[in-house]
């Protein structure tokens, strides 16, 4: 049977190193009151946080400081009703965490705890707080409450004040070893052993984000739109047409995937030996237009989608984006190393 990310009573198999450094700290009492969870999306840190604000709240914790699960305190976690544990997230329809957000973690922390004399704050994702927001937290970490955990969680920890980071422990979920998320992946229905690799890959890391990407069909998906780049180099393809098809998929992801391709061909340029590509799948016909373009032709693309991305950001129109970048893989004016 597939595993499933939601259940709560054990970490996921690629979280193993790092739940066993935290229940090594609070067996220690080194816990600290401000944790930063990080990592890239899809790792599971939402899943782990929850976990271990669960195995905090728990009144009778198993073995390897696991919640009970069957504790009056477990009841309400699973319920999602738990007094002491509170979750900070954007409002609907926002896309930031705001300072009266932050101003109500302080009044549950004022509040005096009803069980097991802990209080759990989880903020997600924290990078989503405003500068207002973050500047209303620091008081919090700077002087916590006894028996407060904040626990922040990022994947992109870079865009936190550094007045925030230095005030929080770093604890990184990343695949140290690849095969326990392989061997996860590949037994998720839709999956095939073979397919494994190239999505975690696709998800640069994530194995979460992998099984939705299955999910979703984009593994497919992808490969058709490396071939169309690949008609479109051969002037088989009209890019006007292949910019609409990637239009109906998703702009961005597909731009996305594009630049991953050409750094790929970059590489393949660059490398004596095979190098470790980020899109094996494709390597084969990655390898063959990497032979038949000229590695300056292929930095200006990569400046050119690096360019669309950020109007992509803004009000610009998708389609036209897409065909600005598609356009100079069709046209013969010097570019190729060789006519294809």
């Amino acid at each position: 049977m597939a595993d499933d990310p939601d259940r709560l009573n054990a970490p996921l198999p690629w979280h193993a190193a790092c739940w066993e450094r935290v229940c090594t700290l609070r067996e220690t009492d080194r816990l600290p009151h401000a944790l930063l969870l990080c990592g890239v999306r899809g790792m599971g840190k939402d899943r782990f946080a929850r976990l271990l604000a669960h195995a905090l709240l728990c009144e009778t914790p198993a073995d390897a400081a696991m919640p009970c699960g069957t504790c009056r305190s477990c009841r309400l976690t699973q319920a999602g009703t738990h007094p002491d544990l509170h979750r900070c997230a954007p409002e609907e329809d926002k896309s930031i965490i705001n300072i009266d957000q932050i101003r109500a973690i302080g009044r549950f922390l004022e509040l005096k705890a009803h069980y097991t004399g802990r209080k759990v704050v989880l903020i997600h994702p924290a990078d989503q707080m405003n500068l207002s927001a973050a500047n209303g937290l620091l008081k919090m970490l700077e002087e916590p409450p006894a028996g407060v955990h904040l626990i922040l969680l990022s994947h992109r920890p870079a865009a936190l004040p550094a007045t925030v980071r230095s005030r929080c422990q770093r604890l990184t979920l990343a695949l140290e070893d690849p095969r326990p998320a392989l061997d996860w992946l590949a037994r998720q229905p839709g999956i095939e052993p073979e397919e494994a690799a190239p999505l975690l890959a696709l998800a640069q890391g994530g194995p979460l984000a992998a099984a939705e990407l299955a999910a979703q069909g984009h593994l497919g998906r992808r490969q058709t739109m490396l071939q169309e780049l690949q008609g479109i180099a051969r002037r088989e393809l009209d890019p006007l047409q292949v910019a609409e098809n990637w239009l109906k998929f998703d702009a961005k992801a597909s731009l996305y995937w594009l630049h991953g391709w050409l750094i790929d061909m970059i590489r393949l340029q660059a490398a004596d030996r095979p190098p470790c590509v980020g899109n094996p799948d494709g390597l084969d016909t990655l390898s063959r237009l990497s032979s038949e373009l000229k590695g300056p032709w292929l930095f200006t693309q990569l400046d050119r989608i690096a360019q669309a991305l950020r109007l992509l950001e803004g009000p610009a129109n998708a389609q036209l984006l897409l065909e600005e970048v598609l356009l100079p893989w069709a046209q013969r004016e010097g570019e190729r190393a060789r006519v294809l």
